[in-house]
Order: C-alpha cells, then sequence, then structure tokens
C-alpha cells in the first residue's frame, strides 16, 4: 500500500492508497435512482455556490463525499469524479477559512487524486491549459480561470501532470500563478489566492528541479522567500520549501548543505503526511550516499524506496529508483542483477507515459552497459536517451547525456563525434550555469583535441616523404 494512505483523515485513505478517488463501479456501491443522483448533484453545486466557509458548510462537504464513496452508478462522463473535485474544493477552502493547514493540505492531495481520472471539466480545462501560450488569451483565461473552484482544479491538474510532462506543466503552471495574481477571479478570497499561489510557485519550483533547470529552480525559490515574507500557512509550507532547498543545494553539489537537516525533515514530512515532499528528501539522501561513495549505504536506501512506493501510482519515481539501484547493483559488481533492475525501471517509465524519466533511465542502463564493457550497446543506448530527454526539453538532462555519450565515443576512439557531442553541451552547460559538468566537458574536450593531434603527428610522420627521426 502507498504510504500515503496514512492522512489525518482515515476517511480517504484508500482513495488515496490507489493514486486516485474511487474504484470504477464498485459492486459494493448502491445503486441510486435518477431523482436521488439529481439531488446530490444540485445540493453539491449549491453548496459550492453559496461560498459558505462555517463549520456547517465543512460538515455537509464531508458527509455529501462520504456519500458518493458508497455510490456507484453508469458513469460515461465521470460526473461521480466531477462532484467529488468540487466536494474537495469546499472543504479545503473550509478548512483553510478555520486554519487548519494540515487538513487544506490533505484535500489538495486528494483533488489531485481525483485529477487523474477522467471527467468533463477535467478535460476541458486541461485541453485549455495546454495550449501554447500565444493562443491563451484573457479572454480565454476569464471563461476558464473565472471562479474559485476552476482554478482549484487547474492546480490539481498541473500538479498531476507534472509526472507526465513536467515541461508543459511547468508552463501551464506558471500561467496559472501569473493569472490569479493580476486578475481577479470570482469568490477567490486573499487568503485562498496567497495558498494557491504558494502551492503553484512550489510546483514551478520543483518541476524546474526535476528538468535540471538549476536558474529556474533559483528564480521560483526566490518567489518562495517572497511569498513566505505573508504566509499565513507556516509551519507545512515553510517544510515543503525547506524540502526543495535540501535537493536544490545537492544539485549544485553542495552534499554537505544537503544532508544536515534531511533525515529529520523526511521524517517530519512524512509525519505530516506530505509523503510526495518527503520522497524528495529520502532521494536526496540516497543520490548524496551514492556521490560520496557509499554505495552499500546508497543501495539499501534505494531498495528501501523501491519497497515503499512500488505498488503505489507514481510510477515515474520507482523507474528512477529502480534505474538508479540498477546501476549501483552493478557498480557493485551485481551487473547481470543490474541488468535485470534496470530494464524493470525503464519499464516502469514506458508505463508512466513520462518522456524525461525514459531518457533518465535508458541513461542509468547505458552506464551498466559501460560497466559490462559493452561500450557499442552503452553508446547505442545514450544516443537513445539524449532523442527522449530532447523530445521531453529537459536541456540540462540532454547536456549531462552528452557528456557521457561523448566519453563513450572517446573510449571507442570516435573523435569526431565526441568533439561534435561536447561543445553541443559545453553551450547548454553555459546557458544553465551546469559549473562542475562544463568544466569536465573542457577537460574532456581537451582530451579529443590532445589525441587528434597525436594521430596527425604520427600521420605527418609516417607518410611518404614525411620527416623521419
Amino acid at each position: 500500500m502507498n504510504s500515503e494512505s496514512t492522512l489525518l483523515n482515515p476517511r480517504v485513505a484508500d482513495w488515496i492508497s490507489r493514486g486516485g478517488p474511487l474504484a470504477p463501479h464498485s459492486s459494493a456501491g448502491m445503486d441510486p435512482l435518477q431523482a436521488e443522483l439529481r439531488g446530490i448533484s444540485e445540493s453539491i453545486r449549491l453548496l459550492v455556490a453559496e461560498g459558505a466557509r462555517t463549520p456547517a458548510a465543512l460538515a455537509s462537504a464531508e458527509e455529501m463525499f462520504d456519500r458518493l464513496c458508497g455510490l456507484s452508478w453508469p458513469d460515461p462522463l465521470g460526473e461521480r469524479y466531477e462532484l467529488c473535485s468540487l466536494l474537495a474544493f469546499q472543504a479545503w477552502r473550509c478548512e483553510l477559512s478555520q486554519g487548519s493547514e494540515a487538513s487544506a493540505q490533505m484535500w489538495i492531495r486528494i483533488a489531485v487524486g481525483i485529477a487523474r481520472e477522467e471527467f468533463a471539466a477535467r478535460e476541458s480545462l486541461k485541453a485549455f491549459m495546454f495550449l501554447p501560450d500565444k493562443e491563451r488569451s484573457d479572454e480565454l483565461f476569464e471563461s476558464f480561470l473565472g471562479v474559485a473552484s476552476d482554478v482549484f482544479l487547474a492546480y490539481a491538474i498541473v500538479r498531476r501532470e507534472a509526472d507526465r510532462d513536467p515541461y508543459e506543466s511547468l508552463t501551464a503552471a506558471r500561467a496559472v500563478f501569473e493569472w490569479i495574481n493580476r486578475s481577479p477571479v470570482s469568490d477567490l478570497n486573499d487568503r485562498e489566492r496567497h495558498f494557491l499561489s504558494c502551492e503553484l510557485a512550489l510546483l514551478c519550483a520543483s518541476t524546474n528541479r526535476m528538468l535540471r533547470s538549476l536558474d529556474g529552480t533559483r528564480t521560483w525559490l526566490g518567489m518562495l522567500d517572497k511569498l513566505s515574507k505573508a504566509n499565513r500557512y507556516h509551519k507545512l509550507f515553510r517544510a515543503k520549501v525547506l524540502s526543495l532547498r535540501i535537493a536544490d543545494a545537492h544539485s549544485r553539489h553542495r552534499i554537505s548543505e544537503s544532508s544536515s537537516r534531511a533525515s529529520w525533515l523526511a521524517r517530519y514530512l512524512s509525519d505530516a503526511g506530505l509523503q510526495r515532499e518527503a520522497l524528495i528528501v529520502e532521494t536526496t539522501i540516497a543520490v548524496t550516499s551514492w556521490q560520496k561513495g557509499k554505495l552499500t549505504v546508497a543501495r539499501d536506501q534505494f531498495r528501501r524506496l523501491v519497497e515503499k512506493w512500488r505498488y503505489s501510482s507514481e510510477r515515474p519515481f520507482l523507474a528512477a529508483f529502480l534505474a538508479s539501484l540498477g546501476e549501483i547493483d552493478a557498480r557493485e559488481g551485481f551487473v547481470d542483477q543490474g541488468f535485470r533492475t534496470a530494464w524493470e525501471g525503464v519499464a516502469a517509465a514506458c508505463e508512466s507515459g513520462c518522456v524525461l524519466m525514459m531518457g533518465t533511465t535508458l541513461f542509468n542502463l547505458a552506464e551498466i552497459q559501460r560497466i559490462a564493457g559493452d561500450l557499442v550497446a552503452a553508446a547505442a543506448t545514450s544516443r537513445e536517451s539524449i532523442e527522449k530527454l530532447i523530445a521531453a526539453r529537459a536541456d540540462s538532462w540532454v547536456a549531462y547525456a552528452r557528456i557521457l555519450y561523448a566519453e563513450l565515443l572517446i573510449e571507442l576512439k570516435l573523435w569526431e563525434p565526441a568533439r561534435r557531442e561536447l561543445q553541443r553541451a559545453l553551450v547548454t552547460a553555459s546557458r544553465e550555469q551546469m559549473r562542475e559538468e562544463g568544466v569536465h566537458a573542457l577537460k574532456l574536450l581537451a582530451d579529443v583535441q590532445t589525441a587528434v593531434g597525436i594521430i596527425i603527428a604520427d600521420h605527418s610522420k609516417n607518410a611518404p616523404g614525411g620527416s623521419r627521426t
């Protein structure tokens, strides 16, 4: 069972454990009459339209939410999911109004789970948000994001889609953030606007980190600093920001800085039900152990992450853990086991539909092939990894993969292709401020030029009429 089943409210534990709200057409549910369905739908829409944020409104939302859990009916348009989404919004705003940050965060997580299901309102809003920037006019924003419940659903959608397509989700999240901070949204009060702004900024920062964009991550962390000064939801929000700062410190190779408070923070976030944020910190701890050369420790840490998340809906994360574990196995001498585990990671990445994760897991697989001594296969896999990462528009990852590919080409003595890959990587490394990667690429480029110079000199000596000793 997914670790997110440990929630403040046990009523929704089973929903989150499946990564979504409701099992389709449960045989245990009652088959309601059409009149009853109309009554439920009208009551929910009236409750949301009234905009009440009282304890009584919260109790009504929770009661109807529970009621929908026990009902099932032929529902090709996903009306049940749409009604659940509205109730999650209503419960969220009530909890927020009453100052319960932890419960508000819980309802956000429920809404994200609901957003993985198909229903008419979700599909319409998702189609709008994933339009090219130039096609999203203010008139369309007003039409699609003119009321608070739509903004709430928009956040849930981009949060859910971030694991599948980080680049597109980042673009959409940034657009929603800018919209709610420049234009009035009907029935969205200042507290709700600020809360959603904080969550959208967190999403933009974490998505930039997934894409290895250090500059983009830094920009959004700066925005989070500004938002935190006026933040009314202190503890959990600041803990979520701290999880990103620790991950960012690791990305900038400040390993000691990223590990000092990480273990405590991971436990705190997990106890608060923020499993996704705890996952970020736990991953940082494992990768830090790996980079410090503590392979046995890192192997155990990644194995625990695999077992913890194997049966969750977070397939992209599971793919990354499996591929990393496979590479560590190979580096520890268990090459066959490493291959099996890494291929399982590639399969999980394909299952998730996340092109970025397909590229990164292939990157790990190429390293295992290199360890096994099959340089030709490693070069081919590395090339495929680069193609996936280009499709995901993950420029920093592409530069990183190009450097690995160049190393393989150098080992194969393919000097000119290696030089081209390194020059392409250096352009991105300079733009994305990848200092250590850029320095490494320059050293490799110097090695290539030296090798080519030696080859030219040898040819000159051996050519007819060349200099002889």
